[in-house]
C-alpha cells in the first residue's frame, strides 16, 4: 500500500465534506504542502475547536460471512482518514 501525494488533498477534502454533511461548521486552516508528512493532510477547525486530518493505513474491524453462514468480525488493513484534536499549550496549565 502506498498513497500519493495527491491522495491526502483528496482525504482531508472528503473529511471536511463528510463533516459538513453532518451539520459541522468547518474551517480548512491549512493543507500540508509536505503532502504525507506523518500522514497529515492539514488543521481544520471545527466549531471552535481545531484538529489535524490525518490519512493513512489503519486497521477496522469488519464483518465477514463465514462457511457456517455467521458473521465473525475480522481484521482488516485499509486506508482511512480521521481527525486528532490539537491540544492548545495555554489549556496546559499546572496549578
Amino acid at each position: 500500500m502506498h498513497a500519493r501525494p495527491e491522495d491526502f488533498d483528496r482525504a482531508l477534502d472528503l473529511w471536511c465534506h463528510k463533516a459538513e454533511k453532518e451539520g459541522w461548521s468547518v474551517s480548512v486552516l491549512d493543507r500540508d504542502r509536505e503532502a504525507g508528512r506523518d500522514g497529515r493532510c492539514g488543521a481544520v477547525e471545527v466549531d471552535g475547536l481545531r484538529y489535524e486530518i490525518r490519512y493513512g493505513p489503519r486497521t477496522r474491524t469488519v464483518l465477514i460471512d463465514d462457511s457456517s453462514g455467521e458473521d465473525v468480525a475480522r481484521p482488516a488493513f485499509a486506508y482511512a482518514v480521521w481527525a486528532e484534536p490539537v491540544v492548545l499549550e495555554t489549556f496546559l496549565v499546572d496549578e
